[in-house]
């Protein structure tokens, strides 16, 4: 089932793929992730499912399962909502 709305058709088009550049300094709790790991990090912040993200980066789900998986090892998490809050520092300093 696509959830993807019309919306996030045009987000993912206005947004684009993260540069290099941008993926360092939006992202700097999180400095060993992939430009196309940080991408699919930024659209799970969203919500979006892993069917959502596949479609909006042209890839497949098991592919965004993979990365996920890549994620979680790199930031030491277990789930997708601590991957986020990892990220986004919302553990405080004593992480």
């Amino acid at each position: 089932m696509n959830h993807l709305t019309r919306n996030d058709h045009f987000q993912a088009q206005a947004l684009g793929p993260l540069t290099a550049l941008e993926a360092k300094s939006a992202w700097p709790i999180a400095p060993d992730l992939t430009p196309r790991e940080r991408e699919v990090l930024r659209w799970l912040a969203t919500g979006k499912t892993d069917a959502d993200i596949a479609a909006m980066l042209g890839i497949s789900a098991r592919t965004v399962q993979k990365h996920l998986e890549h994620m979680y090892v790199k930031l030491g998490v277990e789930t997708r909502t601590a991957a986020v809050m990892r990220t986004l520092g919302t553990w405080g300093p004593n992480l």
